[in-house]
């Protein structure tokens, strides 16, 4: 499921407990294809545990960062 800004409250959490742990699993991938250079971080987080009582049992909070240059 993707958390959006729009969730504020969700969001907020978080954002929040993000900001103060590292990341349990990390990987990071480079790939070229054609003209573009692509950059793909994943980091794996605990959720944080003052989640509303409508998220309890979410085991992980996942973060893709797709990075992509073009080549001219």
């Amino acid at each position: 499921m993707v958390v959006k800004k729009n969730q504020k409250r969700l969001h907020q959490q978080i954002a929040s407990h993000l900001n103060h742990i590292n990341p349990s699993w990390e990987f990071q991938k480079t790939e070229t294809t054609r003209d573009r250079l692509t950059n793909r971080i994943v980091k794996v987080f605990t959720p944080p545990g003052n989640l509303d009582s409508g998220w309890i049992g979410v085991k992980s909070v996942v973060i893709l960062n797709p990075l992509t240059k073009v080549y001219f």
